[in-house]
């Protein structure tokens, strides 16, 4: 028994890792119920959602305009995932880019972003994140390599 305990551990410290990749996940939302969601938060005051389909696309609100302008949406490097729009909606000071500790966006590094937790229902925290998550395009980025001459 001794001797299976060093490979019993590794097996459950390999199982637990896929713990944090497998997150969670809420039901599936409705997009369209999403937007309006976005909207009827007053969202648009500091966000605008750009995507490559104009129906998911949101402008900013004039009539509510603040200094801050936040895109959403658009051409990304990397995938953003469900657990990650869902984190910057319930907790927005979870992860602020270093760029934007000490700027208009935060306040000692807490994110201006107010807290909707106790307005927003569940079923629409699900429709917010299924809009965003479809105004979001993930572009590849291809590695340019020169033409070298081949010598022989």
């Amino acid at each position: 028994m001794v001797r299976f305990a060093p490979l019993l551990l590794l097996l459950l410290l390999v199982g637990c890792g896929d713990l944090q990749q497998r997150g969670f996940s809420l039901p599936e939302g409705d997009v369209t119920k999403g937007q309006s969601v976005f909207m009827a938060l007053g969202c648009r005051a500091c966000h605008h959602v750009d995507s490559s389909n104009p129906d998911l696309v949101v402008a900013r609100d004039d009539e509510s305009l603040t200094e801050i302008d936040v895109g959403l949406g658009g051409e990304v490097g990397r995938s953003k995932t469900y657990g990650e729009l869902v984190t910057s909606i319930i907790n927005p000071s979870h992860r602020i880019s270093p760029e934007h500790l000490h700027s208009r966006y935060s306040v000692d590094g807490i994110s201006r972003m107010a807290n909707f937790n106790s307005v927003m229902t569940v079923e629409e925290l699900v429709d917010l994140v299924m809009y965003l998550e479809r105004a979001y395009e993930l572009r590849v980025v291809r590695t340019p390599y020169p033409n070298y001459p081949y010598y022989h």
